[in-house]
């Protein structure tokens, strides 16, 4: 299994870990200053990065602790694997320790799939979603035979279910 998923990623699956934090950190870098970087995994001479544009939001996934240090040091957003039973307790956590770091609170980001046929049981599982902490959402509204059917199902659901 280890050999298929270093092949499958490209990287050993004891330092991919290392690499992600290294990875973030290089990001937070080249957006904040053109200075030296001698990291343990990468390194670059000071260099010339301008017009140097806002850095773009990062939003890291995970729900275990490394990936939630992770947050607390480099995210806007935490993006977990988690139903909404067990976000609530988890957002408030790391909204806590956000808030103890003084860091803004992350976006707490949900990706759900979202059946339209009945609008107010899509209406409660959004709202139950928000009860729970989550402030931005990636909807899976189903598949769709063509544009035609697609335009309909969004339709519905900024009429009957985002009002």
């Amino acid at each position: 299994m280890g050999a298929a998923r270093v092949r499958a990623l490209g990287v050993d699956p004891q330092k991919r870990g290392a690499l992600t934090t290294e990875t973030l950190r290089v990001l937070h870098h080249l957006f904040s200053t053109t200075s030296l970087l001698d990291g343990a995994l990468v390194r670059f001479p000071p260099f010339v990065f301008l017009p140097r544009p806002p850095r773009p939001p990062i939003w890291i996934g995970g729900q275990r602790d490394n990936a939630v240090a992770r947050v607390l040091e480099f995210g806007d957003g935490w993006h977990p694997m988690l139903p909404a039973e067990k976000l609530g307790p988890a957002a408030a956590a790391l909204r806590e320790q956000a808030r103890a770091r003084g860091r803004p609170e992350p976006e707490i980001v949900v990706r759900r799939g979202l059946k339209l046929d009945d609008a107010g049981a899509a209406c409660a599982r959004l709202e139950a979603e928000r009860a729970a902490g989550a402030t931005y959402f990636i909807l899976d509204l189903g598949r769709y035979a063509d544009e035609h059917e697609f335009v309909r199902g969004a339709e519905a659901f900024m009429t009957h279910v985002a009002r």
